[in-house]
């Protein structure tokens, strides 16, 4: 954030290497699956948490955490201080990650039963009390402690320089960590609409398969609607004839409700506003583009505020996991950026909408100035 630093040219050369270092990282490993998977929890759940850790095939490796197994602890600030990740693992699974120091219990079972699950749970909390001067795992400002909960047995201890899990909500307020999401506030519309299609899928049946009035004598059951089979009946039997039951049901009726229930759900998941961003042309005026755009950013931008915080706190915790790793190849810092504060900018088209949008307002007021110097 130095303006002074960023016109050096090797402080340039230095920042697009890093892009594309971290660009290739992400790539390596199994980043963008695990981002998917936790955007849909919060667009599901209204909150979502992943691990960032040192990997040994590969600089990093990704973790998704599923939301009904972790609590959260927050500091005043909403910054994330502690987490407990709640998780089974077989006892072999046990063994290989914790060798003999697992527990008694497991080590008990391992060569009857080695794919017995137990529970398990991994803190990473701020650790208070420790030596600054000293740098190994069990001095790190984070620690890290895997339990096996059966045994009430502390399997391994080890460290963070920095919290590794990272976490975000899609709507969130004051006095509730965990958050929501636009799911959770269309589930009744989400619900009717499935009461809805069943509805239209026995009507549809009955329309091509109607039921039919048959009567009580006169035909020799029981009747066979293959098709092409005969049925046979007494001759002597008056009004016997099969009829057709109309049951007068309209299914153009079931079909606008639902999709005035599908186009509520989809403008309450900003299905709309995304379309809206797409359909931007050239042939749009700047003003309509930008009341588009403003209008957009409205709705999403506290979420895409969130969502830039937490992708900047991973890129941090990446970023200095290649600086501490010889192999990781990060490029070489050049003089003077140590200890340096730096920023992301984000190129996505939502963040360069939210950017554009802020603007808007300028652009407007110095068109009126213009347009009042012309008339004075």
């Amino acid at each position: 954030q130095d303006k002074e630093l960023m016109e050096r040219w090797d402080v340039k050369v230095f920042c697009n290497d890093v892009v594309d270092w971290a660009l290739a990282k992400l790539s390596e490993c199994n980043f963008y699956d695990t981002d998917l998977e936790w955007k849909t929890d919060l667009l599901t759940f209204g909150n979502g948490t992943y691990g960032v850790f040192q990997g040994v095939k590969k600089m990093a490796y990704f973790k998704e955490v599923e939301v009904s197994k972790v609590n959260r602890v927050f500091d005043f600030w909403g910054d994330l201080s502690a987490i407990y990740y709640n998780f089974k693992m077989t006892a072999y699974q046990a063994v290989k990650q914790f060798g003999s120091s697992v527990g008694k219990s497991i080590l008990e079972v391992y060569e009857k039963n080695p794919f017995e699950e137990f529970d398990f749970i991994h803190y990473v909390g701020e650790r208070f009390n420790r030596d600054v001067a000293k740098s190994n795992n069990v001095k790190m400002p984070f620690e890290s402690l895997w339990i096996n909960v059966k045994d009430k047995h502390v399997a391994s201890e080890e460290g963070f320089q920095e919290m590794p899990y990272i976490t975000s909500m899609f709507y969130k307020d004051t006095a509730d960590t965990n958050g929501f999401s636009p799911a959770m506030e269309i589930l009744p519309e989400i619900k009717v609409l499935n009461a809805m299609m069943r509805t239209i899928i026995r009507g549809g049946m009955k329309v091509v398969d109607p039921p039919f009035v048959i009567p009580s004598t006169g035909f020799i059951m029981p009747l066979n609607w293959n098709p092409g089979r005969a049925n046979y009946r007494d001759a002597k039997t008056p009004n016997d004839a099969l009829q057709i039951l109309q049951t007068g049901g309209r299914l153009e009726i079931g079909f606008d409700l639902i999709k005035m229930f599908q186009d509520n759900i989809k403008s309450r998941l900003f299905v709309n506003l995304f379309n809206s961003l797409n359909e931007i042309t050239k042939q749009m005026t700047v003003l309509e583009t930008q009341q588009r755009l403003a209008q957009s950013m409205g709705i999403l931008g506290p979420v895409v505020n969130r969502l830039n915080d937490a992708t900047g706190k991973m890129l941090i915790r990446l970023i200095n996991i290649g600086v501490r790793d010889p192999s990781a190849g990060f490029p070489p810092v050049p003089e003077g950026l140590e200890n340096k504060d730096y920023k992301f900018v984000y190129l996505s088209p939502l963040a360069k909408a939210q950017r554009q949008s802020e603007v808007t307002e300028i652009q407007s007021f110095l068109g009126d100035v213009q347009a009042i110097g012309a008339v004075l």
